[in-house]
C-alpha cells in the first residue's frame, strides 16, 4: 500500500505519533525510507507547524481532497486516523477500506467507528498473511 501511494493523509493524533516514531526507524526493505520520504497531508484544526515532509490542509477538507483525487497518480493512503476516516466516509471520499485484523485480543482500546458512523461496505477481498494478520478490503456502497 505504501509503495503504491503518492500521498499519506493523516489526522492530527496519528500525525503527532508517527512523526515522532518514524524518523528514527530503519529496515532493510526500504519501508521506513518510503514512509519518511512520502509527502504527507495533515487534517488538523489546531496544528500550524509541521515537519516530517508534511503540510496541513488549508481550507475545506472535501474541496482539498477532491482536487487531489482528480489529479493523475497513485493512491492517497490514510494511516490510522479513525476520526478522519469517519469524516471521509461521511463526505463520500473513501474509495476503499482495508481493515487489518491482528491475532491479538487486548480487551480495551479505541473504537474503530464511533456511534453514529454509518456506511455500507461491500467485501472485495480477504487476504491472510503468514503472521496471522488478515486483510479485509471493502468498497463503500453509495446510496442515491
Amino acid at each position: 500500500e505504501l509503495f503504491n501511494s503518492d500521498l499519506l493523509l493523516l489526522g492530527r493524533v496519528t500525525y503527532e505519533g508517527f512523526s515522532q516514531a518514524w524518523p528514527n526507524m530503519k529496515d532493510s526493505d526500504g519501508f521506513a525510507d518510503r514512509m519518511n520520504n512520502l509527502p504527507k497531508l495533515v487534517a488538523s484544526r489546531t496544528l500550524t507547524q509541521f515537519n516530517w515532509n508534511a503540510t496541513g490542509i488549508q481550507g475545506d477538507l472535501r474541496d482539498t481532497l477532491m482536487a487531489l483525487k482528480n489529479q493523475p497518480g497513485h493512491d492517497i493512503l490514510v494511516g490510522g486516523s479513525n476520526t478522519l476516516v469517519q469524516a471521509l466516509l461521511k463526505l463520500g471520499l473513501v474509495d476503499e477500506v482495508r481493515l487489518l485484523v491482528y491475532p491479538v485480543v487486548l480487551g480495551k482500546g479505541a473504537r474503530l467507528f464511533q456511534p453514529g458512523t454509518e456506511a455500507t461496505l461491500r467485501l472485495n477481498a480477504i487476504r491472510s498473511f503468514a503472521t496471522g494478520v488478515v486483510m479485509q478490503s471493502y468498497t463503500p456502497v453509495t446510496t442515491a
